[in-house]
C-alpha cells in the first residue's frame, strides 16, 4: 500500500524530503504556498491534504520566532490542531518542545525521528559544516591556528572537533560524562569537564552544542571580549545573549543549519530517520 505524506512546512529541506520520499515510492503532499518544488511534489493546501494523508511530518525547525509553527499563516501548535491531527501518525524532530506548548500532544501517536541514533549521527555532519560556515564568516581570524573550544561532545560536537582539527585550529571540548573525556583524549582532542566552563579560557571561537544554560554571566565574563561564540543547541540554547551583549561578546544564537546550508543532505537524512522509524512500529 502507498504511505502517504503531509510534510507541513519547515525550511528549505522539505522540499528535498519530499522528493526522497517519492523516491522510495510514497506519496508527498506539502502544505504550503504555491510554489515551485524538487522532485515534483504536490504543493497543496492543508485541509485537503490532510484528508489524503495517514502521516504528517511536522517542519523542522519546529517553531518561527514569534511562537507559530514554522509553516505557511499563523499555525498555533494548540489543542485544536491536535484534534485535527488525531488518527495520524505525526512525524517531529524534537516532540518535547510540542508537548510543552499544549498537553494535549501528548495523547497523539508521536514519533520524535531526532531520537534516533542514526539521524543523530547522519545529521551532525550537515549541522557541524554549517557551523563551520558561520564560523568562516564571522569570525575574522582564520581556522587554523584559532583556539577554538566545542562545548559539549555529541554527535554534532564530535563532527566539528573533526572537522576544525583538519583545518588547523587548536580544539578543545567539554564532555560531562567520564567516557566522553576519556574518548575524546584518545581522540587526540584537549578535553574539559563541562562543570568548569565558569572558568572560561584563551579561546577565541566557541561552539555551543548542549541544550541547557552553560554559558551564563560568569562563564561568559571568564571569556575574551573578542570571542566569537556560536550556540548550535535548540532554541533558546545555552547562552545568555543578554549578558553576553552588555560584555561586548559577539554571541549568535544559529538554529536551522541543515536546512540553510545543505537541505539536500539533510532532507534525504530526515526522509531515513522517517521511513526507518515507521518500518519499526510498522513491525512492532
Amino acid at each position: 500500500m502507498e504511505k502517504r505524506f503531509l510534510i507541513l512546512g519547515g525550511d528549505r529541506r522539505r522540499e528535498y524530503l519530499a522528493r526522497e520520499l517519492r523516491r522510495y515510492g510514497c506519496r508527498a503532499l506539502l502544505a504550503a504556498p504555491q510554489e515551485e518544488t524538487a522532485g515534483g511534489a504536490l504543493s497543496t493546501e492543508f485541509e485537503e491534504a490532510l484528508a489524503v494523508c495517514e502521516n504528517v511530518i511536522l517542519p523542522t525547525p519546529l517553531f518561527r520566532a514569534d511562537g507559530f509553527l514554522n509553516a505557511a499563516g499563523d499555525l498555533a501548535a494548540d489543542a485544536a490542531l491536535a484534534q485535527k491531527l488525531r488518527g495520524k501518525r505525526i512525524f517531529v524532530s524534537g516532540s518535547a518542545k510540542l508537548i510543552e506548548k499544549d498537553e494535549a500532544w501528548r495523547e497523539l501517536n508521536l514519533c520524535d525521528y531526532s531520537s534516533l541514533p542514526l539521524f543523530r549521527r547522519e545529521n551532525a555532519i550537515p549541522s557541524a559544516e554549517g557551523a563551520l560556515a558561520e564560523a568562516i564568516r564571522l569570525y575574522p581570524g582564520t581556522i587554523r591556528g584559532a583556539k577554538t573550544l566545542v562545548a559539549g561532545y555529541g554527535a554534532i560536537g564530535k563532527a566539528l572537533c573533526g572537522i576544525l582539527r583538519a583545518l588547523g585550529a587548536e580544539v578543545t571540548a567539554s564532555a560531562r560524562r567520564k567516557e566522553d573525556l576519556l574518548r575524546g583524549e584518545a581522540e587526540g582532542i584537549s578535553m574539559i569537564e563541562t562543570a568548569s566552563l565558569d572558568r572560561g579560557g584563551p579561546f577565541q571561537l566557541i561552539f555551543n552544542t548542549i541544550p541547557a544554560p552553560v554559558f551564563g554571566k560568569k562563564a561568559l565574563a571568564a571569556l575574551p571580549k573578542e570571542a566569537v561564540l556560536l550556540d548550535l543547541a535548540s532554541a533558546p540554547g545555552g547562552v545568555d545573549f543578554t549578558a553576553a551583549k552588555r560584555l561586548g561578546i559577539d554571541a549568535r544564537l544559529l538554529p536551522g543549519l541543515p536546512g540553510k546550508y545543505s537541505p539536500a543532505a539533510a532532507g534525504a537524512i530526515a526522509a531515513k530517520a522517517v521511513l526507518f522509524s515507521l518500518e519499526g512500529e510498522e513491525n512492532d
